[in-house]
């Protein structure tokens, strides 16, 4: 398929394929180890809100009032 690109006139795909290779033979072998680079942390979000309504409605009801 590259060769088909590269046909083509230079297409900027084969460019950055060419670059990419290039850079991950000059890279360290420590930095293409994969590594963990997501961090997992929770957020509080408006959408939250609608979470606490469903304890607060299910005591309410329990108790014999009608939340509306």
């Amino acid at each position: 398929m590259e060769d088909m690109l590269a046909r083509r006139g230079g297409s900027r795909t084969v460019t950055a394929a060419e670059r990419i290779r290039a850079a991950s033979r000059e890279a360290s072998p420590a930095s293409l180890r994969e590594t963990e680079v997501t961090v997992e942390r929770w957020e509080f979000v408006p959408a939250d809100l609608l979470l606490a309504q469903l304890p607060v409605c299910l005591v309410l009801t329990l108790s014999g009032i009608v939340p509306m």
